[in-house]
């Protein structure tokens, strides 16, 4: 009996445990929406890191729209890997902290926040989350 309850104590710790780590790699919790001009920004936290996600301003119809305090999954590319290569060189440099988006929108880093990059995804057009 008393290897019988062992048993069934494991079992119930190790599937506890399996649940808790079965969330994706890839999911971020969204914290803060803002709106600048013709983008919205979408700050997310995943683990420890946090990101500025730039999502320009489109209007989809029947869409699930992405919501403060909700998770969801997503795949951010960061400026730095879209940055353009010229000559075998990537143009970027990590003294830049604005970036201008369009005539009238410069978005800005937060270092002081612990916001060095800005991130893109194709899971989010607008507000609305491209649900796989």
């Amino acid at each position: 009996m008393r290897y019988f309850l062992l048993l069934l104590t494991v079992l119930i710790l190790s599937c506890g445990s399996h649940n808790k780590n079965n969330k994706s790699p890839n999911t971020a919790y969204i914290y803060k929406i803002e709106s600048i001009n013709d983008y919205y920004l979408i700050y997310a936290k995943r683990n420890d890191s946090l990101f500025k996600i730039v999502s320009k301003k489109e209007s989809i119809e029947n869409c699930l729209t992405i919501k403060k305090g909700q998770s969801y999954n997503l795949n951010l590319k960061s400026l730095y890997d879209v940055a353009p290569i010229i000559n075998g060189v990537k143009i970027y440099t990590f003294q830049i902290d604005c970036y201008a988006f369009d005539e009238q929108t410069s978005i800005c880093l937060e270092r002081n926040n612990g916001i060095h990059d800005l991130y893109f995804t194709d899971d989010i057009i607008g507000l609305c989350y491209k649900k796989e």
